[in-house]
C-alpha cells in the first residue's frame, strides 16, 4: 500500500518584511541610503540602511534594519555603547565598509543616531498604499470555482 504525504506549500504566503518601494522617506548619506519604511508584516516603523544604489548588485543586498522598538538601543542616553559598536561594525560590513576601521563604525553610528528622530516621526503605515490597476475573475477549469482578484501596482 502506497502512502501519500501532502506537503502544504506556504511559500505563496511569504511576504518580505521590507519593501523599499514603499517608504515614508529616503535620505542619502554619502555611500549609504537611509530608508524610513514599515515592516510589511507587522506595520512597525523601521530605519533600513543600504548601500547607495549605484553600488548595489541585486544579488547582494543585506539591509541593515533598526526597528522602532529597538531605536532606544542606538540612542546615546539609553543604549549600551559596546552593543552599539558591535552592531555598527556588522552594519558597516553589510554595507561594504571595512568593519575594522573605527571611522566606518562611527560613521554608521552617526547616521543611525542622526535619523532616530525621523524614525520616531514616521506615521503609521498607510492602509492601502497600492493602486488597483486591474480586476480579474479567475476560474478553476477543473471545479468551475471562481475567485475575484485585484491587481495592484506597488508604485
Amino acid at each position: 500500500m502506497t502512502q501519500h504525504t501532502t506537503i502544504e506549500n506556504d511559500a505563496a504566503e511569504y511576504k518580505a518584511p521590507y519593501d523599499l518601494r514603499i517608504s515614508h522617506a529616503t535620505y542619502r548619506r554619502g555611500d549609504v541610503l537611509v530608508w524610513l519604511t514599515w515592516n510589511q508584516n507587522t506595520g512597525e516603523a523601521a530605519m533600513v540602511l543600504t548601500p547607495r544604489m549605484e553600488r548595489i548588485h541585486h544579488e547582494r543586498i543585506i539591509p541593515c534594519v533598526v526597528p522602532l522598538s529597538r531605536a532606544w538601543a542606538w540612542a546615546e542616553e539609553t543604549g549600551d555603547e559596546g552593543d552599539i559598536v558591535v552592531n555598527a561594525a556588522l552594519f558597516a560590513a553589510n554595507l561594504g565598509f571595512n568593519p575594522n576601521n573605527l571611522a566606518n563604525v562611527r560613521k554608521i553610528i552617526g547616521i543611525v543616531r542622526n535619523h532616530l528622530g525621523d524614525l520616531l516621526a514616521v506615521p503609521p503605515r498607510p492602509r492601502d498604499h497600492h493602486t488597483i490597476v486591474a480586476d480579474m475573475i479567475v476560474t478553476d477549469n477543473a471545479t468551475g470555482k471562481t475567485k475575484h482578484i485585484e491587481v495592484k501596482d506597488h508604485a
